[in-house]
């Protein structure tokens, strides 16, 4: 870098706001990058942002530093919604947009303070599991303690522990949860229970062969006039696993009328479980075929 370059860095540092071309700066690329992938395009958020943009200009200054390592480049630490909204402007609608940079001294802020930062500065569209769950693993990377992350977060130990699990999982978990194809609680819920990645990922994937069954089953009846025009034909089949398909893909039951659906799923399978037993009892219960009274004699047959 030249001494002119260098002199303005200088003079940058020690300012509080600068302002400067949108085009001019960069995404962050210390620390990882930036922890944040949903921009708020599928739920119309990002979109409004840049309608206020467009009309307000850029309200909130950006955080920054300008790089001396690199001819004095200007790089965001936060913002990025902001910044991603105004170069859609520029790109697309050729408007010239400048933004304050609230300057930071990058000599002084180490990359595990920017991770931090990312979380706790944020004051734009709140960070999903996933972009929380990977800000813990960097931290975890330097060598941060989770006590120590939940403290600085301001978050419970407990919270900092489940997203350091669902951080540590297979990818196909995790774009599952990315894709809205299963929630992240549901995931949470398995990844507790099983202990176990391979056997959590088979249990998620039966879920959604389940769901993806249930789908096609409502497309048919709609091919097949048997239901309203509340199912787009000409869409490819949307499915999501919920706690309802993953107790039917479990044998796992939360009321009757998911008891009803496993044995009829069982009967159609034509494959009875080994307990005949315990299946005739479900299924006389399911059928409504049991009193009261009934179903006391039948418990207290049980010796526990």
């Amino acid at each position: 870098m030249n001494t002119d370059v260098l002199n303005e860095v200088e003079k940058e540092s020690q300012q509080k706001y600068w302002e400067v071309d949108v085009r001019n700066i960069k995404p962050l690329e210390r620390a990882g990058g930036n922890v944040r992938t949903d921009y708020g395009d599928k739920d119309g958020s990002f979109q409004e942002l840049i309608d206020s943009i467009r009309e307000n200009g850029i309200i909130v200054p950006l955080r920054g530093y300008r790089d001396k390592d690199k001819d004095g480049e200007w790089f965001a630490i936060d913002g990025h919604r902001r910044l991603r909204a105004a170069m859609h402007l520029v790109e697309n609608e050729g408007l010239t947009i400048r933004v304050r940079v609230v300057v930071v001294d990058a000599r002084k802020i180490s990359d595990e303070q920017i991770i931090y930062d990312m979380v706790t500065t944020n004051s734009g569209k709140a960070l999903s599991p996933i972009e929380m769950a990977e800000a813990v693993r960097r931290l975890i990377a330097y060598g941060h303690k989770p006590k120590d992350i939940a403290k600085r977060f301001g978050k419970s130990q407990g919270l900092i522990n489940n997203l350091s699990l669902f951080a540590s999982s297979p990818k196909r978990i995790r774009d599952l949860v990315a894709d809205n194809r299963i929630s992240y609680s549901l995931v949470m819920d398995v990844l507790k229970e099983t202990k176990d990645f391979n056997e959590a990922l088979e249990q998620i994937e039966n879920a959604l062969s389940v769901s993806k069954k249930e789908v096609r089953s409502k497309k048919q009846m709609n091919d097949d006039g048997l239901e309203g025009d509340d199912v787009d034909t000409s869409e490819p089949l949307e499915y999501r696993a919920t706690r309802k398909h993953l107790n039917e893909a479990t044998n796992k039951v939360d009321s009757m009328k998911e008891l009803v659906m496993v044995v009829r799923s069982i009967e159609e399978s034509g494959n009875l479980p080994n307990n005949k037993e315990l299946y005739h009892f479900a299924r006389a219960i399911a059928k409504n075929q049991f009193t009261a009274s009934d179903i006391r004699k039948e418990l207290n047959k049980v010796v526990i």
